[in-house]
C-alpha cells in the first residue's frame, strides 16, 4: 500500500524504467532519470539539514522544476510553486508566511529572486542535479514520514485580500489519485497534456496520475495559451491523449477557431473544471473530437483537486446545463441550507460541503482562518468529523444529479431579489454571436453590468434575456470588450474587468 507519493515513482521506475516520464519543449526525461535526479536533490537538501519543511520553487514549470519538485518530496519536505509573474507584494506575503530556509529556482530566474531575498539561500536546481545521492539517508527520512505529512502548499486568493496557503497531505493526494485513475481508466499509454501551472491544484492530477501509472506528462508552456497554432501543433506533435484543463483554456481554443487549423486527433479524454463551460464551446469541441470522453469535474483546492464528476452522455445536448454529477468514491458530498440542515430534495439551493480523507489539513500558519470554513460536521455530534464549507451553491435536479449554481459571494441582492450572476451569464453564452460573457454587480451605483466578447448587438442580448429571465435580472448596461481578464487560476476576474471599464459604467 502506498502512503507517500514517492511510492508511486518508485513503483513505476521498477516497471517502466526507460519510459519517458516528462516532456517539455526543450527536454525529456525517463522515469529512472527523474528518480535519480530527484534523489540527488533530496540528498543535497537533507545533508544541509533541510527536512520536513517548506521549500518554494521560483521558476516556470518544466522538466527541470519537476525534478526539483520530486527532490523536495524525497527529502520529506513540501513544495510551493511561486508564480514568477505575480506582484512582488503578493510574493512577499507568501514568502513571509512560509519562512523558508532555501528557495529553489533556475538560472534564468536566479538574479531576480536573489535580489528580492538576499537573506534566504537561493539555489539553482541545475547546480545540484548531479549531487551524489545517499540512499541510507533518504531511507531514514522515509522511515520518519507518514501519510499525513504535508506534500504541497498552494496559495489561493483570500477574502481578506491576503493569499491563504492550502496544506494538502500525501495521503489525501494518494486517496484521490488512486480513485481518479481507476474512474477514468488512466494507464501507462496516456500522454497527459499539462495546461495548469504547477502552483494550481489542477496540475496535481497531471503530475501524480502520470507517476502512478507510468503515463507521460507533457508540459505545455504558458505562452502557448496565447498562441493557438503553436498549441495545436504541440498537441499533435506529442500525440497527447488526455487533457485535464481549466474551462478558460478550452474556450481559448474554440474562440480562436484553432480546430479549423488542425485537429489533435489522438485526444480521447477531455476533463474540464473551474467554471461552467458555455455550451457553444463544448459543442465545438464535440464537433471536432466527437469520439472523446468528456468529463465535468468540480472541487475547490481545499478538498484535494475534485470531489464530484459527471461523464457527459454523447447523445444529450445539455441546453439547460451540465451537472457536476456525483461524488468520487470515498468522498462525502452534501448540501446544507442556511440553518445547516441537510438538503436532499430536488430544486432546493444549498451550500456544497465535503468530508473525507480528501479534506486539506488547513491553511498554512493561519489557525484563525482554518477554523472557518474547516468545521465540525453539524450533522454529526457523536465524534470528530471535519468538513469543508466550499462557499459554492448547488441543487439536486429530478435526475438525481447535482448542479452547480454559483458562488455564495457572487450571489447578490438587487431590487429585493437574490440573483446568481452565473445564471445571467449562462443565457448570454447561448447566443450565437457571443463568445464569452461576464456579469458584474456595481454596488456603488446598484447596476448590473454585462461584459461580453463577440459581435452581438446589445438590443438583441436584452431582448433575448427578456424572454428567459425576470425583469430584475436584465443587465442595466451591456459593454462589448476585446478581452475578459482571468484570475491566475483561469477564472473570470470580475473586479478587474469592472475597474477597467468603470468610466463607462
Amino acid at each position: 500500500m502506498q502512503y507517500l507519493v514517492t511510492d508511486y515513482l518508485d513503483r513505476t521506475v521498477n516497471i517502466y524504467k526507460e519510459k519517458i516520464a516528462v516532456i517539455d519543449v526543450n527536454n525529456a526525461i525517463s522515469y529512472f532519470q527523474l528518480q535519480s535526479k530527484a534523489k540527488n536533490i533530496a540528498t543535497y537538501l537533507s545533508e544541509k539539514g533541510i527536512q520536513f519543511e517548506s521549500v518554494p520553487i521560483f521558476a516556470e514549470k518544466s522538466v527541470l522544476t519537476t525534478c526539483g519538485l520530486w527532490g523536495i518530496v524525497y527529502a520529506g519536505c513540501y513544495y510551493t510553486f511561486l508564480d514568477i509573474k505575480q506582484p512582488i507584494e503578493r510574493l512577499d506575503i507568501i514568502i513571509n508566511r512560509l519562512s523558508p530556509n532555501i528557495i529553489f529556482t533556475d538560472k534564468s530566474n536566479y538574479t531576480e529572486i536573489y535580489k528580492l531575498y538576499k537573506n534566504i539561500e537561493i539555489v539553482c536546481i541545475e547546480d545540484i542535479l548531479e549531487y551524489p545521492s545517499n540512499e541510507i539517508l533518504l531511507e531514514d527520512i522515509k522511515e520518519k514520514m507518514c501519510g499525513i505529512n504535508p506534500l504541497y502548499v498552494n496559495f489561493t486568493s483570500g477574502t481578506t485580500g491576503e493569499p491563504k496557503g492550502v496544506i494538502v497531505s500525501h495521503i489525501s493526494v494518494i486517496d484521490f489519485i488512486d480513485i481518479f485513475i481507476d474512474t477514468f481508466d488512466i494507464t501507462y499509454e496516456e500522454k497527459i497534456g499539462n495546461q495548469a501551472p504547477f502552483d494550481f491544484d489542477v496540475s496535481v492530477k497531471d503530475i501524480y496520475s502520470s507517476a502512478a501509472t507510468g503515463a507521460t506528462l507533457v508540459i505545455i508552456p504558458r505562452e502557448f495559451f496565447s498562441r493557438p497554432m503553436k498549441l495545436i501543433d504541440y498537441l499533435c506533435k506529442e500525440q497527447v491523449t488526455t487533457l485535464i484543463w481549466a474551462v478558460s483554456a478550452m474556450c481559448f481554443l474554440t474562440t480562436m477557431k484553432a480546430f479549423e487549423y488542425k485537429v489533435p486527433k489522438t485526444i480521447r479524454k477531455i476533463m474540464f473544471s473551474g467554471e461552467i463551460i458555455p455550451n457553444k464551446h463544448l459543442k465545438l469541441w464535440k464537433k471536432f473530437l466527437p469520439n472523446a470522453m468528456y468529463v465535468n469535474l468540480y472541487g475547490p483546492t481545499e478538498i484535494t483537486c475534485n470531489c464530484t464528476y459527471y461523464i457527459l452522455d454523447p447523445k444529450k445536448s445539455y441546453e439547460e446545463g451540465i451537472p457536476i454529477g456525483k461524488p468520487f468514491k470515498n468522498e462525502k458530498v452534501f448540501l446544507l441550507d442556511e440553518n445547516r440542515q441537510l438538503i436532499s430534495e430536488a430544486d432546493i439551493e444549498g451550500e456544497i460541503c465535503v468530508a473525507g480523507v480528501c479534506v486539506a489539513i488547513g491553511y498554512y500558519g493561519n489557525q484563525r482562518d482554518s477554523k472557518y470554513p474547516f468545521i465540525q460536521n453539524p450533522l454529526n455530534m457523536k465524534y470528530e468529523e471535519k468538513i469543508y464549507l466550499t462557499g459554492d451553491l448547488a441543487q439536486y435536479k429530478e435526475d438525481g444529479q447535482l448542479y452547480y449554481i454559483g458562488r455564495k459571494d457572487a450571489q447578490i441582492k438587487y431590487l429585493g431579489h437574490r440573483i446568481e450572476l452565473s445564471e445571467i451569464e449562462f443565457y448570454v453564452n447561448q447566443l450565437e454571436k457571443v463568445n464569452r460573457a461576464c456579469c458584474v454587480f456595481y454596488h456603488e451605483k446598484q447596476r448590473l453590468v454585462l461584459f461580453y466578447l463577440g459581435s452581438e448587438e446589445e438590443e438583441v442580448i436584452i431582448n433575448y434575456l427578456s424572454k428567459k429571465l425576470p425583469v430584475y435580472m436584465i443587465p442595466n448596461i451591456c459593454i462589448q470588450v476585446d478581452s475578459i481578464p482571468l484570475t491566475k487560476n483561469g477564472k473570470l476576474d470580475r473586479s478587474k474587468l469592472l475597474n477597467e471599464y468603470l468610466q463607462q459604467v
